[in-house]
């Protein structure tokens, strides 16, 4: 018989919103499933205006983050701002008002990231 390979998206810690995917695998012995993270977790840093924004561990430079709105999603380049993906205008006006005030938190977020430690969480745009 052959297992099953599933990826399931979990909300480990609701306080800390991080975000991180499992893969499960059945254990021979019990049948049971048993958890273990995926090597590109991803921690959700902060949230406002409905943007949700996201940094990855083990990603690929440029220094960048993850930005979801909807069904939308984006990324901006740490260096410069530049924003690539889908985004609403109102969205991206958003982002770069919001990255504008937290470049070095997110510069430091990012070596975290890239040391796969705990990223820290970056006050929301109010």
């Amino acid at each position: 018989m052959k297992a099953n390979v599933r990826s399931e998206p979990l909300v480990l810690d609701p306080g800390n919103k991080r975000l991180e995917t499992f893969h499960s695998l059945p254990d021979p012995s019990t049948g049971t499933f048993n958890f273990r993270p995926d090597p590109s977790l991803a921690s959700e840093i902060s949230r406002f205006f409905g943007i949700v924004i996201a940094m990855y561990h083990r990603e690929h430079a440029p220094a960048h983050l993850h930005a979801r709105y909807g069904g939308m999603k984006g990324t901006l380049r740490l260096e410069d701002g530049q924003i690539e993906g889908n985004l609403p205008r109102r969205a991206r006006s958003l982002l770069l008002e919001w990255w504008e005030l937290h470049r070095e938190e997110l510069a430091e977020n990012w070596k975290l990231a890239q040391n796969q430690k705990q990223l820290k969480r970056i006050a929301p745009l109010e």
